[in-house]
């Protein structure tokens, strides 16, 4: 997590774009690299070749690619070591000008010589969510504030001064975010594949909607533009279907009643309360 990481991360991106595999070629890597063990347990070859093919999108080689690209709920995020290792490599750089529990500011100076000044404080990181879950804080948080600070700064002021870097790709903060209530807990270091904790009973369906990742991502978007925290999501569905709902998966309706319920949370939540009306 030091700054020596990065470091090591920036050098480790490839300046020359290295040369194009082919899918057989990739499927061989991964099979190599799964019977090494070099792999994670949770990733499959096939996941492997796709995380090697978004890398290949952006310049890196295989093996840069396994070990700073993560595959969360579908979706391949970066970690933010290479996205700045990126950045850098596209002849930008930047400056920390301040940097303390309250607030990190940094100063991003492009290669064609603008400049821009970035701040991101706890108070906003904390209003935006991006430190909970749906069990509370995120222990990364918890343990790691101004790490965690310092690299949201850098990855919200790099997706605006400079979003051609990442190609459109997301990061893991960013990945995290859109899991919301389905509760991945992504963390620096740990295994490549991150998926929902396992809860006891009860599992979701097979067919249940919050596995489709288009439901799922609909649901997310919607329950974030009513401006609603993930405890208040589950607390939606809870009211809706009558029993407790700790996980997307416990809740036993269908997609449009979930989001239904959504609706009616959020109106409820923006009528203030009429006073006089209790006996």
């Amino acid at each position: 997590m030091s700054s020596q990481l990065v470091t090591q991360a920036e050098r480790g991106v490839t300046r020359q774009a290295p040369p194009v595999k082919t899918l057989v070629e990739l499927k061989e890597i991964a099979t190599y690299c799964q019977q090494s063990g070099l792999l994670p347990q949770q990733m499959s070859p096939a996941q492997a070749m796709i995380v090697m093919l978004k890398g290949q999108e952006l310049g890196l080689r295989p093996m840069q690619s396994l070990g700073h690209i993560y595959v969360v709920h579908g979706n391949a995020a970066l970690d933010t070591k290479l996205m700045i290792a990126l950045y850098k490599s596209a002849g930008h750089s930047y400056k920390v000008l301040k940097r303390d529990s309250k607030e990190v500011t940094i100063q991003f100076m492009l290669a064609d010589g603008q400049e821009y000044e970035h701040t991101l404080t706890m108070a906003e990181a904390r209003q935006a969510g991006w430190d909970q879950d749906f069990k509370g804080t995120k222990h990364t948080w918890a343990k790691m504030p101004l790490i965690m600070l310092t690299y949201r700064a850098m990855a919200t002021g790099i997706r605006v001064c400079a979003p051609e870097v990442l190609m459109g790709s997301i990061i893991k903060d960013e990945a995290e975010d859109l899991a919301g209530p389905m509760g991945a807990d992504i963390i620096e270091g740990e295994s490549r594949v991150i998926e929902a904790e396992p809860e006891p009973e009860p599992e979701p369906q097979a067919d249940h909607w919050a596995l489709d990742d288009e439901l799922r991502g609909q649901f997310v978007v919607r329950y974030k533009e009513l401006d609603l925290a993930p405890d208040e999501v589950l607390q939606a569905l809870t009211d809706d279907c009558g029993h407790p709902v700790a996980r997307l998966g416990e809740y036993s309706d269908h997609h449009a009643a979930a989001m239904a319920a959504l609706e009616t949370f959020a109106k409820a939540k923006a009528e203030p309360v009429a006073e006089g009306l209790l006996i």
